[in-house]
């Protein structure tokens, strides 16, 4: 059966682009469409222009590695990835001889970026992901979204706070993981923590 699985997140990431390296929050959204397609997208919320996006199929699988392996479907190939976000999430930050990290990072095409996932303390890369940067055409619909995105919260904003709360349950009801089958039940990575998510 045909089902899709989400997880989107703000994630604290070390990123060394154009000759600088910073530490701040990226947001992380990973799309699984049909157990035959991959979608990560990352994004700068305070940057709508900053966007890079790659789409995974099961030909293009082949050619990744998740701890030295090459993953045996998208499925577990996404399981994996949030189960090592989630390890950047709860890793102590004052730690970071023990803590995995997200890196972006230069690839040897200027136009990408290589998303990687790396255990400090063994200098293990888990895995690298390439992720593309967007044509203009792209960019312009991520900065409308972005912007459509923004004119929803002013609107929240300029709400009564009863409207709000009222509004907030229809949004955590409307954001839940769309799903035409149940997830497995011995895995909880398709929950959305909707608390970080810039809207």
């Amino acid at each position: 059966m045909m089902r899709t699985l989400h997880y989107c997140e703000n994630i604290q990431s070390e990123i060394a682009l154009n000759g600088i390296s910073t530490k701040k929050k990226i947001y992380f959204d990973l799309n699984l469409q049909d157990e035959n397609n991959l979608v990560i997208k990352i994004t700068d919320p305070k940057d709508p222009f900053y966007y890079f996006f790659t789409s995974i199929n099961d030909i293009e699988l082949q050619h990744l590695k998740i701890n030295k392996k090459i993953p045996t479907n998208l499925h577990q190939y996404f399981i994996d990835i949030v189960d090592f976000m989630k390890l950047c999430l709860n890793d102590d930050s004052n730690a970071t001889e023990t803590c995995t990290v997200l890196q972006i990072i230069p690839s040897d095409d200027e136009n990408n970026v290589m998303l990687r996932i790396v255990q400090l303390k063994s200098s293990n890369v888990v895995t690298s992901i390439l992720l593309r940067k967007p044509t203009d055409i792209e960019i312009k619909r991520h900065v409308l979204e972005r912007y459509q995105q923004l004119e929803i919260q002013v609107h929240e904003l300029r709400q009564s706070p009863d409207e709000q709360t009222e509004n907030q349950g229809i949004e955590t009801e409307n954001v839940q993981i769309s799903q035409t089958t149940a997830p497995p039940t011995a895995t909880t990575i398709h929950d959305r923590n909707d608390h970080d998510i810039d809207r």
